[in-house]
């Protein structure tokens, strides 16, 4: 699903008066909670909608690395009388490492880049409580026509992305060595 789409959701949901969560909270009896105009507020309802819109990825991504690996491998250790958790810890744990590396790279990449769902959903608002590097950079580039402020962010985003990610691959690698 689109990251605009998903912030337009979510602002919904999290509307002051007229919102899904703060409807129930009201049907049970609580005070409504102002989750995206509140400064300290906000950053949590952004990570919620993020962590919603990247866990099925995740899973997805899991999954089928799960369907990898070989069920005779399996069996040939309950054959050499491993139990569960030793089959976990020795098989299919080493086997899923490549994968978990590669998806921990790139939701750390996205969260990073957090860009889309922010910006429709705060804004960077309130008081700047939500605003990342890259919507400053995004702001500072193109709403108050900074360019030169905007690229140097933009040249900070890609050598922290790149450090997290040489960082993670080689600490991949020398699980497999």
């Amino acid at each position: 699903m689109s990251a605009t789409i998903v912030g337009f959701s979510w602002q919904w949901m999290y509307n002051d008066y007229f919102g899904l969560i703060n409807g129930l909270l009201i049907r049970v009896g609580m005070q409504p909670v102002n989750w995206i105009s509140d400064p300290n507020m906000a950053l949590i309802s952004l990570l919620i909608a993020n962590i919603w819109f990247g866990t099925p990825f995740s899973i997805l991504f899991q999954e089928s690395s799960l369907l990898t690996i070989d069920r005779n491998l399996y069996e040939a250790a309950k054959i050499d009388g491993a139990g569960p958790l030793q089959s976990f810890f020795n098989i299919t744990l080493p086997l899923l490492a490549p994968f978990l590396g590669i998806n921990l790279i790139l939701t750390s990449m996205w969260s990073v880049n957090l860009f889309d769902l922010q910006l429709v959903l705060t804004g960077g608002g309130p008081l700047m409580s939500t605003t990342t590097a890259s919507l400053y950079m995004y702001k500072q580039g193109f709403e108050q026509g900074n360019l030169s402020i905007g690229a140097a962010i933009g040249i900070v985003l890609l050598i922290i992305n790149l450090t997290v990610s040489f960082l993670y691959l080689r600490a991949l690698r020398g699980e497999e060595a």
